[in-house]
């Protein structure tokens, strides 16, 4: 199959996925180390609302922001530094909010800057 849009690899990881061009051509904050390539789907989408829901919330710290989210085989991995444990509360409620049925696992790192 050739692709003739000049898609980057991740967006074309996404259109193989299964997802619509028009959705995989919107999911430009959805990198490729940022979930495990399961070929599900409902995966990525888990993915890509938490990370849609972090990087839009400018009260939360740069490295808050871009914390690794990977989601596979039902459960959700935190990964990263945050700056505070209120901080690490809130990036959990919201990815729980976006899991669904996955199981949610936190591994992340209270930097106390």
């Amino acid at each position: 199959m050739t692709y003739s849009l000049g898609m980057n690899t991740a967006t074309k990881l996404i259109c193989l996925a299964g997802m619509s061009l028009a959705t995989a051509l919107c999911a430009t904050t959805v990198h490729a180390d940022d979930y495990a390539a399961t070929g599900n789907p409902a995966d990525l989408n888990v993915t890509e609302a938490i990370k849609m829901k972090l990087e839009g919330d400018t009260s939360l710290s740069r490295d808050a922001r871009s914390i690794q989210v990977i989601t596979t085989d039902n459960m959700v991995f935190l990964k990263g530094t945050v700056a505070s444990k209120d901080e690490a509360d809130k990036v959990a409620r919201y990815a729980q909010t976006y899991a669904g049925d996955h199981q949610l696992k936190s591994e992340l790192t209270v930097s106390g800057r």
